[in-house]
C-alpha cells in the first residue's frame, strides 16, 4: 500500500496486502542506503495487515528530516517505497 500521509510529521501509516501466508520483514533505508530501522519479522496471514513509523531510528532517536525509504520482503517478492520525513 501507498504510505500515508506522505510527507508526514511524526507517524507514517502504511498497510501490506498478503496474498499467501508467509514471513514479512519490513525495514526504514535512508538515501544512502543504511538501514536504519528494522520491524521485528512477523508471519502474517493472508489479508491485509497495518503498520506504522515514528520516525525513529533503532535507538528510538528521532531521525532528520528527510527522504527515507520503506523496503517490505515476503518470500520472493521485494517491494520499496519513498517516504519523507517533514520536521
Amino acid at each position: 500500500g501507498i504510505p500515508y500521509p506522505n510527507p508526514f510529521n511524526p507517524t507514517v501509516h502504511f498497510t501490506l496486502q498478503v496474498t499467501d501466508p508467509a514471513p514479512v520483514s519490513l525495514s526504514i533505508v535512508d538515501v544512502s542506503g543504511r538501514t536504519i530501522f528494522t520491524f521485528p519479522a512477523q508471519f502474517v496471514s493472508p489479508g491485509t495487515s497495518q503498520w506504522s513509523w515514528e520516525g525513529v531510528n533503532s535507538q528510538g532517536e528521532a531521525v532528520a528530516t528527510g527522504m527515507y525509504f520503506l523496503v517490505g520482503r515476503q518470500g520472493q517478492h521485494r517491494q520499496t517505497r519513498k517516504i519523507l520525513l517533514l520536521k
